[in-house]
């Protein structure tokens, strides 16, 4: 009878130091982030990122993948517009595709080097880029496909020339040489810029539109139309 009791008695404490190790080994099982360590009303905390990581490194002359947005802002802090900042910055805003963001910003912390650009993504510092040919390149190693039929030094060439051409044209414009300016804007279109030909397609409808409505105005008061002809 007692060995029988001293038999049960050792079956009961095998089983309670069983189910003790399992328990112990259940909690360390359970990390602490999971949520069975926190109160019942608490959240859990998420152990999933929301943000991941790439182990590629992308150079800012590399081009966008389906036309992907991109952000070039430029410092125009007092440094950097000592320097031409203004100008790059109205030359970028100028030549730009229609998928790359122009903004100003502050200063980027590299005070002398400057003008100072920063290319988003990935995010890229740009140093030394005070005139409107070298705001050229960047514009083309960063947007441009890199085709073997593309030669990029031709290509900011003729985006700087269509530039100057666009401007020629609403200088025309404003002195109601209504036809020169179309011209003009259709020169800048046939450039085949790399950016910017949504501007000039913008300018000849507009300046077509308002030389119409000039012409007529000019029907309408046919006595002050032909005083200007006679002149």
């Amino acid at each position: 009878m007692n060995v029988h009791r001293y038999t049960c008695d050792i079956q009961v404490m095998d089983e309670r130091m069983g189910m003790s190790i399992i328990s112990n080994m259940h909690l360390k099982s359970i990390s602490f982030l999971s949520p069975f360590c926190f109160p019942p009303n608490s959240k859990p905390i998420k152990t999933k990122p929301n943000f991941t990581f790439s182990s590629t490194t992308t150079k800012p002359t590399d081009p966008p993948s389906n036309y992907s947005k991109i952000e070039i802002r430029v410092c125009t802090n007092r440094t950097c517009r000592r320097q031409g900042s203004l100008q790059v910055l109205e030359t970028l805003l100028g030549i730009s595709p229609t998928h790359v963001s122009i903004n100003s910003c502050g200063c980027l912390g590299r005070c002398g080097s400057g003008p100072n650009l920063v290319v988003l993504p990935p995010a890229a510092m740009i140093s030394h880029c005070g005139t409107a040919a070298r705001a050229a390149e960047l514009i083309v190693d960063v947007c441009s496909s890199g085709g073997a039929d593309n030669n990029d030094a031709d290509l900011a060439r003729r985006s700087l020339d269509a530039l100057a051409i666009r401007k020629r044209a609403e200088i025309e414009f404003e002195k109601h040489n209504f036809s020169e300016a179309e011209t003009l804007f259709s020169q800048a279109i046939e450039a085949k810029p790399i950016g910017g030909i949504h501007i000039a397609y913008k300018g000849r409808f507009v300046k077509v539109n308002v030389y119409l409505a000039y012409c007529m105005q000019k029907i309408r008061s046919p006595v002050s139309f032909c005083e200007n002809i006679s002149s």
